[in-house]
């Protein structure tokens, strides 16, 4: 488990009193990198559906800012290659970040509420908090734009009045999300899996695989805590080979209830490390 720097300068300009100072925060994730960078993740999308990608960032005490500035950064070739892509449009930057409270407020430049339709909408401003709420010190996000309080984005008016959560974006997760490993993440031969799924009676399967082909080197399934409707978490231990080694994939899907097919399939590309 990765722990990163403190963030203690993200807090509400001009405001000290009320206001939450970030001494440390623990990422959910069970990746690894060199002593002077920690690995984060950033939501993009495959398929128009959230997913979770890795990104190393200098361990700073602004580890939400640092974040949020990969976030707006364009996917990597390596990414896009892999299908993934971003609603952010092109061009936003970041402003500021304020936490008072477990509320992140995220001040953005106009860019982020030019064109798109109510679907790109909404998955920019998921892909938002999904970030940022991956750390424990953040439960919710507000916005603003250009130093202005929002209570809407884009032209479509999508509301965001109140501190947005993440249990507001079912529309645009895929049926069994993975939060941890992320795509591109470096784990060891024992690892923990996590993330939320709406699958059928709450269950879905999962292996590990080398990504050339071979041998499975673990498998097995998964319950959340709700699921046939409601959206769940999920957590789950992996134990692999101790020879183990190199690229991999983290493959998670749900089997039909019908023939045993598999649906809603996720393949998450991991590096193993001893």
């Amino acid at each position: 488990m990765v722990v990163a720097g403190s963030c203690g300068d993200e807090s509400t300009p001009g405001n000290s009193e009320g206001t939450d100072s970030v001494t440390s925060t623990e990422l959910p994730t069970t990746t690894s990198a060199p002593d002077d960078l920690i690995e984060v993740s950033v939501y993009l999308t495959r398929a128009e559906q959230l997913g979770p990608v890795s990104r190393q960032i200098e361990d700073t005490e602004a580890v939400l800012r640092s974040t949020l500035e990969q976030l707006l950064d364009p996917p990597a070739v390596a990414e896009t290659d892999a299908g993934f892509a971003s609603e952010i449009p092109t061009g936003t930057t970041l402003n500021d970040v304020a936490i008072a409270d477990g509320t992140a407020t995220v001040d953005l430049s106009d860019e982020f509420v030019a064109g798109g339709g109510s679907l790109s909408i909404e998955t920019r401003v998921a892909q938002v908090v999904f970030t940022a709420t991956q750390f424990p010190t953040v439960d919710d996000v507000l916005f603003a734009i250009d130093g202005a309080a929002t209570t809407a984005i884009g032209g479509e008016g999508y509301l965001v009045e109140d501190p947005a959560t993440r249990t507001q974006f079912e529309n645009v997760l895929p049926p069994v999300l993975v939060d941890a490993p992320a795509w591109g993440a470096v784990v060891g031969t024992e690892f923990t899996a996590m993330g939320s799924s709406n699958a059928f009676e709450a269950t879905h399967q999962f292996e590990v695989t080398p990504a050339g082909g071979g041998a499975t080197y673990a498998s097995g399934f998964t319950t959340a805590s709700s699921g046939s409707g409601e959206r769940g978490r999920w957590e789950q231990t992996v134990q692999l080979p101790s020879a183990a080694a190199g690229e991999a994939v983290f493959t998670v899907f749900v089997e039909s209830a019908q023939d045993g097919s598999r649906e809603d399939q996720i393949d998450v590309a991991i590096t193993l490390a001893p």
